[in-house]
């Protein structure tokens, strides 16, 4: 189903900022080496702090299309 026309945009953001986020986790558990026993911690905190990151964008498009839908 395609988003309505004045919500294309803010779709398109969620799109792709849900992308990123999916990215992000998929490098948070690329730090992990079972074999090993051990974790890349730089790695995997920046990867923890990029996806707060992008949960803070998710969450404020989010509200601005909740501020559409009620205006």
């Amino acid at each position: 189903m395609q988003a309505p026309i004045k919500f294309i945009g803010k779709h398109q953001n969620l799109k792709h900022d849900y992308l990123r986020y999916i990215e992000e986790c998929q490098k948070m558990v690329d730090t992990i080496n079972p074999e090993a026993k051990k974790v890349n911690v730089e790695d995997f905190n920046a990867s923890e702090k990029a996806q707060a990151e992008i949960m803070g964008q998710i969450t404020k498009t989010l509200t601005r299309i909740m501020n559409m839908l009620l205006a």
